[in-house]
């Protein structure tokens, strides 16, 4: 069998049988996938209907006189000077092929191992496409998984004589960093003690040693700040490519920019008030969008002098622990003071009528996540949205949600007529915008290859369009790159992160819940992220979840035993660790991630 690897395209021989050649199609190239090479190379191909990509694994024919079928990885794509459709593969090998292996571990009978070897195949040779999930060495293989999954925990080394981890576990890269951040800081202070002579110097560096080491987040920081130059291109990549890194303009929402602009500048020159409702999924640039204009229109008002000033006020609905906390944040800000949340509605009230817009600016409020204000009355809603209709309040409200048709299938008539009708939609992200802000990020970097970040764009654009979901690719491309001693990021860099993120057993686990099981998990979620809390009880998460059903139309409500037994069978699929107290009282925390979460809930909906 390794020999037959190694022949490559021999596999040519056993093209598909050509018992019924009506029924069978010539594989064709996704055209709008082609990277501009020589000879030309493509990023996916569609064999009898089905699309294979570059980093996909599939099963491959063997040659003359064998029935059995090889498992690959797509490693490349491309025609050569005769135009016969080629693909370079790297191979995976089964247990039983490995019997010279001395240190071979028990394995299941759905794991493989990855191998060194790479050699090209006629594409006509692929049977089927097949789904490879790596895993940490120490990870427990599924006992029940889809037919067509395997599993990868092991690499073979080359010489074929011992086996490494095929993924490194995200804790041992964290370790990894932080004892290279240790050795350059290491080196960095023999530097300086070998400049300073004077045995005052020598004193003062070995106190500093004595003293306490600090955090490990905390030395890292200051060692990047200290050694920037130092840094390798990885860790700038990934500097960049973090979500909280601000870059220098935002790309892909100039239209969106110029609305917003264009309705919050009027309104300040005119002195009068507004709503703006402004919705679209997670990770579109609502918010990003929203404070770019903020700072262009404050540095018009500095410097230029053509926008009136103004004073701005951001509210998150995440970081409220109940929807009235809002006004008392609301007052804090605007005016300075502290009150309980029924004073501060009245203090608001005679704030905003004696005011006087000819000599006092304009209030600018970006309310985030408006949904997490909802109550059953909306008697919150009602409010903010109320001073904003007042004849000489200027107040601007900007409200941003996640829900398009939140007016219509929310709020009740008398608010949705005070929302008004200003309403703007950010789209999910597309394959050329997403690629365009990868390329703003990396612009003088050579880290990725070109198909790279054309694969991380398209899966992407294809799953969510969420922004920040492709930063966290290829953030973590980058670290798996860095741990297999590559020089840049490649396909199945991507393609190893793609697997890792969107299809975990926990993912899909979320995806086929049932609706009670969401909305309970949904509700738990809510409670932790507004009480900045780990743990919650189910008493507490009641509430939440009796209102999520209300905004979902949902006319099953069920009691706290019934939640009882859902928390239950969540703890027995590892979504939920349960901890002290008994029935209602007892600690509930969540065993899924938050993206893994949102990302499970939003196959539901595009299912």
């Amino acid at each position: 069998a390794r020999a037959w690897r190694q022949t490559g395209r021999m596999a040519k021989g056993s093209k598909r049988r050509k018992s019924n050649p009506s029924k069978v199609r010539k594989p064709m190239w996704i055209e709008d996938s082609i990277s501009k090479t020589t000879p030309p190379s493509y990023i996916g191909v569609c064999i009898e209907g089905k699309e294979l990509f570059v980093g996909n694994s599939c099963h491959v024919r063997g040659g003359k006189g064998r029935d059995d079928e090889f498992t690959c990885e797509i490693d490349r794509l491309y025609e050569d000077i005769n135009g016969e459709m080629l693909a370079k593969v790297r191979w995976f090998y089964w247990p039983n092929e490995l019997k010279k292996l001395k240190s071979l571990p028990s394995v299941s009978p759905k794991e493989i191992f990855l191998s060194h070897e790479y050699s090209p195949i006629d594409v006509e040779t692929i049977s089927k496409k097949c789904n490879v999930v790596l895993l940490p060495s120490a990870t427990k293989v599924p006992d029940k998984s889809p037919r067509d999954t395997l599993y990868c925990k092991w690499m073979i080394a080359k010489g074929y004589k011992a086996i490494l981890p095929a993924l490194p576990s995200i804790p041992q890269a964290v370790k990894h960093q932080q004892e290279e951040e240790r050795n350059s800081e290491s080196r960095a202070t023999s530097v300086s003690i070998k400049r300073k002579t004077s045995p005052n110097a020598t004193k003062t560096l070995k106190k500093k040693r004595s003293l306490p080491q600090p955090s490990s987040s905390v030395k890292i920081q200051s060692t990047k700040r200290l050694h920037k130059e130092d840094l390798s291109s990885f860790e700038v990549a990934r500097e960049r490519l973090h979500v909280s890194a601000v870059p220098e303009s935002l790309p892909c929402r100039q239209a969106e920019f110029d609305q917003i602009y264009a309705f919050v500048e009027l309104r300040l020159q005119e002195h009068t008030g507004g709503c703006m409702y402004i919705s679209g999924m997670p990770g579109t640039g609502k918010t990003a969008t929203v404070l770019e204009v903020v700072n262009e229109l404050r540095q018009s008002t500095v410097t230029e002098g053509d926008v009136p000033t103004f004073q701005f006020v951001h509210l998150n609905g995440l970081n409220l622990t109940n929807p009235q906390q809002v006004f008392q944040v609301f007052v804090k800000q605007l005016i300075g003071k502290t009150s309980s949340a029924a004073s501060a509605v009245d203090k608001l009230n005679t704030y905003f009528s004696s005011m006087e817009p000819d000599t006092e600016g304009s209030i600018l409020l970006l309310v985030d996540e408006l949904d997490m204000l909802w109550t059953k009355k909306q008697a919150v809603f009602y409010t903010i949205f109320e001073w904003c209709t007042w004849p000489d309040t200027p107040l601007i409200l900007l409200a941003i949600a996640n829900t398009m048709d939140l007016p219509e299938r929310m709020l009740i008539g008398r608010v949705t007529s005070r929302l008004g009708l200003t309403r703007l939609e950010f789209l999910p992200y597309g394959f050329k915008q997403l690629l365009e802000i990868l390329l703003a990020r990396l612009q003088d970097l050579n880290v990725f290859e070109r198909d790279a970040m054309l694969l991380a764009a398209r899966k992407i654009a294809a799953m969510s369009g969420d922004a920040r979901k492709a930063l966290d690719v290829c953030r973590r491309a980058t670290e798996i790159a860095e741990q297999q001693g590559s020089s840049r990021v490649g396909i199945r860099h991507i393609d190893a992160v793609v697997k890792e993120m969107f299809f975990s057993l926990k993912v899909m686990a979320v995806k086929y819940a049932s609706l009670q099981e969401k909305l309970l998990l949904q509700s738990i979620q809510a409670d932790l992220v507004r009480c900045s809390v780990d743990e919650t009880t189910l008493e507490q998460v009641y509430s939440t979840y009796c209102n999520l059903c209300s905004m979902k139309d949902v006319m099953q409500i069920l009691s706290l035993s019934e939640l009882s037994s859902i928390c239950t069978r969540l703890t027995a699929v590892q979504l939920l660790s349960v901890g002290r107290g008994g029935n209602i009282h007892q600690m509930l925390r969540l065993n899924i991630s938050k993206d893994d979460l949102n990302y499970g809930l939003s196959l539901c909906t595009t299912a």
